[in-house]
């Protein structure tokens, strides 16, 4: 099985630049995984690859989080993956827990991840290369949907469920949120996770926390 992943990256906040250091700690821990960064960039003409970033031409925005993704798969031969995982900086992923879930999943018209609600949750949107292809064919009419809408995965997940009738999947088990006070050591933590959000969203300040959170996490799943 193959895995492509994608990642919302920007570098507007210093919280980032520490979660781009914790993921390239583990983001070539498996020969089935490639793992890049999307960047909008205004000193960019054209879609570039830059080692593990992809630089796309434009200004970072909510709503141009649709145009990041979709130009980023332009460019990519994400046909040669079985699936293909959109998901942003303050996620944590265990690569080798995620696997035996996806290897239960179809290979084709699959959207999964979080339900939240009545769509898939941005923070890990997993996609089968033909559904990809209707986000590529589609790109314009996923732009304009519900411009007013600031959640790119509100517009995705509705465009592909109401457009192209794509189903939504809840993976199991769930995501796990963490929130301060905790560090991502705590012994009730199932040992079968396979993506935890560690983004602080009670507090700004909170946010400090997060790299600590994320470097155990690593030290848990990848060393231990």
């Amino acid at each position: 099985m193959k895995l492509l992943v994608l990642i919302i990256y920007s570098d507007n906040l210093p919280v980032y630049q520490d979660h781009l250091k914790v993921w390239r700690m583990y983001s070539r821990s498996s020969p089935s995984v490639d793992v890049y960064f999307m960047k909008l960039s205004k000193e960019h003409t054209q879609p570039t690859i830059d080692e593990d970033i992809i630089y796309i031409p434009g200004i970072e925005s909510y709503q141009n989080l649709p145009y990041k993704f979709i130009s980023a798969l332009e460019i990519l031969p994400f046909q040669n993956y079985d699936f293909i995982l959109r998901t942003n900086m303050s996620s944590f992923w265990v690569f080798h827990n995620l696997f035996p879930v996806l290897e239960k999943q179809p290979r084709e018209k699959l959207l999964a991840g979080e339900l939240n609600g009545n769509y898939i949750s941005g923070a890990g949107m997993i996609f089968t290369p033909d559904v990809c292809e209707l986000l590529i064919k589609g790109k314009e009419q996923v732009y304009e949907l519900r411009k007013d809408e600031p959640f790119d995965d509100v517009r995705i997940s509705f465009f592909l469920h109401d457009t192209h009738s794509i189903q939504y999947t809840q993976l199991h088990p769930r995501r796990y949120d963490i929130l301060v006070p905790e560090n991502g050591l705590e012994s009730k933590i199932p040992q079968d996770i396979f993506h935890f959000r560690v983004k602080q969203t009670v507090k700004d300040e909170d946010r400090v926390y997060e790299l600590g959170i994320m470097e155990n996490l690593y030290k848990r799943f990848y060393l231990i």
